[in-house]
C-alpha cells in the first residue's frame, strides 16, 4: 500500500513541480547572486551577514496569481530554483494538470485513469511559487499555491494530503499557524520511520551504520478560498519551527488581504 501512496503524497505535495516532495532533503543553498542563486551548503548561509545584506526584492506580482505570494520578509533573499522554473515563477494549469497525470505515469492502468479523470476535474487554473533564503538561520523556504476553479477543490487537495500523510504514520507533528486552525504542519520522519517511508524494513539495516541526520524539513498544507497552499521549509537541525509557523502564517494573511503584508 505504501508504494501506491508515496507517489500520490509526492505529486499532491507539490503538483508535480519538484518531484520528491517530503521524500526530498537538499542540501541548504543560499541565493548570493541574487538573479542566479548558486547552491553554498549550510556553512554558506550560516556564515552570511545580516547587517550587510542588500535589501530583498518584493518579488514578481506580474499577474493576479503571482501577486498572491508573500514577498520577502526582510534578511530573506531569493531562494534556490524549484525543478525546472526557477525561484520565482508561474505555470499555467494546462502544464500543471500534465504534470499530475505524467506523475503516475508508473501505476496499474485502473489507476491512472482514475487519478487522470481526477486530475482533470480539478481545473486548475495556474500555480504560482517563490522560493525564500534566510541567511540567518540556514533554512529555504517554498511556498507554492494552486488556483482551483472552486473552493471544494482546494479543500479536497488538501485533505487528500493530510488524509495520505495520516495513512503512512511516519511524520512528525510540526508547529501550528497562527489565526488559522485547519492548516496543518508535519515535519520529516527520522530514524526507523525514515526507513519505513523509503518502504525499507528497519530489521535489515544495520542501524548503528545510519549517520544521525544533519538536515531537516517540514511542510505545511492549508486552504484559503479557491486556492491550496503548500509551505515547505528545510535547513540545519534544530528547524526554527516558530519563526517558520510565522512564515506561513503571513503568507495565509496575505492571501486574505493582498497588498496589506509588510
Amino acid at each position: 500500500m505504501r508504494r501506491v501512496l508515496l507517489p500520490v503524497l509526492a505529486v499532491l505535495l507539490v503538483l508535480g513541480l519538484a518531484g520528491g516532495g517530503a521524500l526530498h532533503v537538499r542540501s541548504v543553498v543560499a541565493g548570493a547572486d541574487r538573479s542566479a542563486p548558486v547552491d553554498h551548503g549550510v556553512d554558506a548561509l550560516t556564515g552570511a551577514s545580516e547587517n550587510g545584506a542588500e535589501e530583498a526584492p518584493p518579488g514578481r506580482s506580474h499577474t493576479e496569481l503571482s501577486a498572491l505570494l508573500l514577498p520577502y520578509p526582510k534578511y530573506v533573499h531569493p531562494g534556490p530554483d524549484i525543478g525546472e522554473w526557477g525561484n520565482d515563477a508561474e505555470i499555467s494549469g494546462e502544464e500543471a494538470t500534465a504534470m499530475i497525470k505524467d506523475s503516475v505515469a508508473g501505476m496499474p492502468r485502473d489507476y491512472r485513469r482514475d487519478f487522470h479523470d481526477w486530475a482533470d476535474r480539478l481545473e486548475i487554473s495556474g500555480v504560482a511559487l517563490r522560493s525564500y533564503a534566510s541567511p540567518r538561520d540556514s533554512t529555504v523556504t517554498e511556498i507554492v499555491i494552486t488556483a482551483y476553479g472552486s473552493a471544494a477543490d482546494a479543500e479536497e487537495h488538501h485533505e487528500r494530503l493530510t488524509g495520505l500523510v495520516d495513512d503512512i504514520g511516519v511524520f512528525r507533528s510540526g508547529p501550528k499557524a497562527k489565526d488559522y486552525p485547519d492548516a496543518r504542519c508535519h515535519l520529516q520522519p527520522q530514524g526507523e520511520d525514515m526507513l519505513r517511508l523509503l518502504d525499507i524494513d528497519p530489521e535489515d539495516v544495520d542501524l548503528s551504520d545510519m549517520e544521525e541526520p544533519e538536515l531537516d524539513s517540514m511542510f505545511c498544507t492549508a486552504v484559503v478560498g479557491e486556492r491550496h497552499v503548500l509551505f515547505r521549509a528545510y535547513g540545519g537541525l534544530p528547524l526554527p519551527e516558530r519563526k517558520l509557523a510565522g512564515m506561513l502564517t503571513d503568507q495565509l494573511d496575505h492571501l486574505e488581504s493582498p497588498g496589506t503584508y509588510v
